[in-house]
């Protein structure tokens, strides 16, 4: 019988490595930075919603609300400007290359964004992106401190209208480093036309939905 491992394996796909990618009501989004583990959402100050303010949800029952950008553990940094609101999440890659340690991985990561007119004040801007690291996900908030520790990372965004029933998307991609453990994914709202004090409203009402997180592997060698 013929040996798997004497013939190349196809390029493979890995779906939806997200926990609550949809902004499900009855899951928590958290306040307190950086998570420290994968499973869980975590950043600034939001709050997941059902419809509101003539915005139904791009998929499902609800949808994230970017309210401050500041989190409950924020430094009083006088340096810092505060200027856009975010959510992470943690994805561990150590298990998903343990089987397959020569394998290269592209991923690509993909949301919707959505906002209400609020007049020419209101921000527009929402961006997603995708940074890979070495070491262990509890160190993840020094690790993204130190830029000097990322091992690659990319961004991209989208300017949205100003009609509430029209979802738009962003799409960031990254080939990851063979020695990448980890990758942070990071959602955000900017505030790009009036960057307002963190003590007042910062966004009126500005939203995310329908995350995607997909990883490629590469075709595999024979390994005789």
């Amino acid at each position: 019988p013929a040996n798997p491992a004497h013939f190349p394996r196809s390029l493979a796909q890995l779906n939806q490595l997200l926990i609550n990618p949809d902004f499900e009501p009855g899951q928590a989004v958290y306040s307190y930075g950086i998570p420290h583990s994968p499973g869980r959402w975590s950043g600034d100050i939001a709050a997941i919603t059902g419809p509101e303010m003539g915005i139904q949800p791009k998929t499902g029952r609800g949808m994230l609300r970017f309210d401050r950008s500041i989190h409950l553990l924020t430094e009083q940094d006088a340096e810092e400007t505060h200027a856009a609101s975010e959510q992470w999440q943690i994805i561990d890659l150590r298990p998903l290359k343990a089987g397959t340690p020569r394998a290269a991985f592209t991923a690509i990561a993909r949301a919707h964004f959505n906002r209400i007119d609020a007049g020419a004040d209101t921000d527009t801007r929402f961006e997603i992106g995708l940074y890979a690291y070495a070491g262990t996900p509890t160190d993840a908030h020094a690790h993204w401190k130190n830029h000097s520790r990322r091992l690659a990372g990319h961004f991209s965004g989208v300017n949205t209208d100003a009609d509430p029933t029209t979802w738009q998307p962003a799409e960031a991609r990254l080939r990851i480093p063979p020695n990448a453990d980890f990758l942070l994914l990071r959602l955000y709202a900017v505030e790009d036309i009036t960057d307002d004090s963190h003590q007042q409203t910062e966004f009126a009402g500005h939203y995310a939905d329908a995350v995607q997180l997909t990883l490629q592997r590469a075709p595999l060698p024979a390994t005789r």
